[in-house]
């Protein structure tokens, strides 16, 4: 008896111990279940209503919660029975200490009237996790009880007015009497005696540089007045007659354009001549003698004679042109 109460003795302190050991084990695997489904991803969707009327808008708000240790994922909607999409903006990203909130807002409506189901909604389409469905009903605006009720009539017919006709020979009269008019003012303001235009008698420009021509030479200038005084004349001819602005130009410059007015070659060849030994005498640099004076006034009468005779025949043109 004793001996069979010594071998009990050891069982009875195992007992407890086992006891022990499976409890921990049991937490353990129970915390560990606990934990491993709060870091799983999670959807949800709500809407703004349960109820709307035909053709009004609705917001549907899609959520999905990321671990960190999960890839980032989303949503691939394109199509609600029933619903149409009118806006569908990119998601919201939040970053908690947990992970990653993604939000969209959609918004919707439906034109077709009754009790309507939006389907649970896979993160990724035949896995899963699935948000809950969402009943929606779409109806028709109530009936406003507090106004009165109107039959239905019968159609209508509209009284057609007869439009009031003129008489023909009152237009005609009129049409008439507007076409005497018009002639009678016609008439009256060209047959008015216009006030008599006065005549300006036009200046010969070339008669007056000649005679200035003729006053230089009698002036007894030395060889640099004397050019300078020529070659002036000559600019401020072109100037008044055309209305060139010869002052600014270049012996060049002028010797082109007289080229663009065919002035001949011969004049225009002895005119260069004299002009390039009045710029040497003008800047100290050569002198002349009395018949180079001579043939620089000579020169310069040929070519301004020859620019009125083409301004002429240029002018005469213009006028029978107009």
């Amino acid at each position: 008896m004793n001996d069979h109460r010594m071998n009990d003795q050891p069982n009875r302190m195992i007992e407890p111990l086992f006891l022990r050991r499976a409890s921990i084990l049991l937490l353990f695997l129970l915390w560990l279940t606990v934990h491993s489904q709060g870091q799983a991803v999670s959807v949800k969707a709500r809407v703004d209503r349960s109820t709307i009327l035909i053709g009004e808008r609705l917001q549907l708000e899609l959520e999905v919660a990321i671990p960190e240790t999960s890839a980032i994922r989303f949503f691939s909607i394109d199509t609600i029975p029933h619903f149409e999409f009118i806006d569908k903006p990119a998601p919201d990203t939040l970053n908690t200490t947990d992970g990653t909130i993604l939000r969209q807002r959609i918004t919707l409506t439906s034109f077709d009237s009754g009790q309507w189901v939006i389907p649970a909604l896979p993160l990724v389409e035949g896995e899963g996790p699935y948000t809950d469905s969402i009943l929606v009903d779409v109806v028709f605006s109530p009936m406003d009880t507090s106004q009165p009720y109107h039959d239905v009539r019968d159609v209508m017919t509209e009284e057609v007015v007869e439009k009031k006709v003129w008489d023909w020979k009152i237009i005609i009269t009129g049409v008439l009497a507007f076409v005497a008019l018009f002639v009678f003012l016609v008439l009256y303001f060209f047959k008015r005696k216009k006030p008599a235009t006065r005549t300006v008698p036009r200046v010969d420009i070339l008669a007056e540089t000649l005679r200035e021509m003729e006053q230089i030479e009698q002036a007894k200038l030395d060889d640099k007045a004397y050019y300078i005084q020529v070659t002036a004349l000559f600019r401020n001819y072109l100037h008044r007659r055309i209305g060139m602005d010869a002052g600014e130009k270049t012996s060049v410059q002028l010797e082109q354009w007289l080229k663009t007015l065919s002035v001949p070659a011969v004049q225009l060849n002895a005119w260069k001549e004299q002009w390039e030994k009045g710029e040497l005498v003008k800047f100290a640099k050569g002198q002349v003698a009395q018949e180079d004076r001579e043939q620089m006034a000579r020169v310069t009468r040929e070519v301004m004679r020859t620019v009125e005779e083409i301004t002429l025949k240029m002018e005469a043109h213009a006028n029978l042109a107009k």
